[in-house]
This record gives structure tokens, C-alpha cells and sequence, in this order.
């Protein structure tokens, strides 16, 4: 059989997963705002903190860990983690996580460069009780641009009523907060 897909989109059961996010600027706000909506374990290491991200841990102090620190080569040894994310500002960092990642067998996202990351955010959809994923089958070459021009049309199709698989009142929950 031909392989087809890089990457392929699967669901992962969230609760009591512990994830550790290196960096915390904007993009790390948006992923860990994402990932608060899951049952997972968050730890942010950085040696400062965007607003946004201020005001997430502020938000989920239960679920939602900092520490006031940055990568060192070795630390992930010390941590009990299942899912790493290299979101610094320095993409010669984020390579390192990775290589460490990769040392341990340690699923990891680099958002500086998607030919080293393990996994990736697809563009999503929540309307009622669906959650709808929209990913390509391999990264880069642009199609984060078509996945993203896709969710944008199907987001308009469900909040006008022209696709119809739901109740209308279900769609309305299609909003700017639900976007990746």
C-alpha cells in the first residue's frame, strides 16, 4: 500500500496527560488557551510571561503551572511529562528541545520550524457537541493557508445555515474563540 499521509489526525484522550510548554508569548498563549480546554496538566517554563498568558494562569491555577525559568539541556530528564511544545523566540532553543525530545522519545511541536515537530494543531471547528479538525496531510508548502481558508468557509456555512447536519442553534456556537 502507498503511504499517503505525513501526518494523520487522530484523537488523543486529554485527561491527566502532562504537557510542558517551553516560551510564553502570544502563539504560547494560543495553544495553552486551546489546551485548557482539555483535562491535561500544563506547565509553562519561560523567564517571563505575555499578558495573555498572565491572565490564563490567573484564570486556571489548578491546571495551569509556571515556572519562572528556561531551557537547559538535560532539564526534561527531571520532568514526568507526555507531550513537549518548543514555542521560545529562538529557534536555535526550539531545535534543541527537539533534539532532546527526540533523546527521550518524547512527543514534541516546534512552532518555529513544522519539518521537526512530531504533531501539529489543525484547524478546528467546535459546533455543539462536534469538534471538527481540519488538517492536511503533510505540513508546510502553504497548506496551513488552505486548511485555514476551509475552516473559514465551513465556519460560514454552519453560522448561516447553509450546511445543514446540525440544529441551527447548535452552529451559533461557532465563534472567533474557537478558531486555532
Amino acid at each position: 500500500m502507498k503511504v499517503r499521509y505525513e501526518y494523520f489526525p487522530f484523537y488523543i484522550r486529554m485527561e491527566d496527560q502532562k504537557i510542558v510548554v517551553f516560551g510564553a508569548g502570544t502563539i504560547a498563549a494560543r495553544r495553552v488557551g486551546k489546551l485548557l480546554g482539555t483535562k491535561a496538566q500544563i506547565t509553562v517554563i519561560a523567564p517571563k510571561l505575555c499578558d495573555e498568558m498572565k491572565h490564563l494562569l490567573a484564570q486556571h491555577p489548578d491546571r495551569l503551572q509556571y515556572m519562572e525559568d528556561r531551557y537547559r539541556p538535560g532539564c526534561l530528564g527531571a520532568e514526568n511529562m507526555d507531550f513537549v511544545f518548543a514555542l521560545t523566540d529562538d529557534p536555535a532553543v526550539n531545535a534543541a528541545i527537539v533534539r532532546e525530545c527526540r533523546h527521550r522519545e518524547l512527543l514534541v511541536n516546534n512552532a518555529s520550524d513544522h519539518r521537526m515537530c512530531d504533531f501539529y494543531f489543525p484547524a478546528t471547528i467546535e459546533a455543539g457537541e462536534l469538534l471538527i479538525a481540519i488538517a492536511s496531510t503533510r505540513s508546510g508548502d502553504g497548506t496551513h493557508v488552505k486548511t485555514k481558508e476551509l475552516r473559514e468557509k465551513l465556519e460560514e456555512m454552519l453560522t448561516s445555515g447553509k450546511l445543514t447536519c446540525l440544529p441551527k442553534q447548535e452552529c451559533q456556537d461557532v465563534s472567533e474563540e474557537n478558531r486555532m
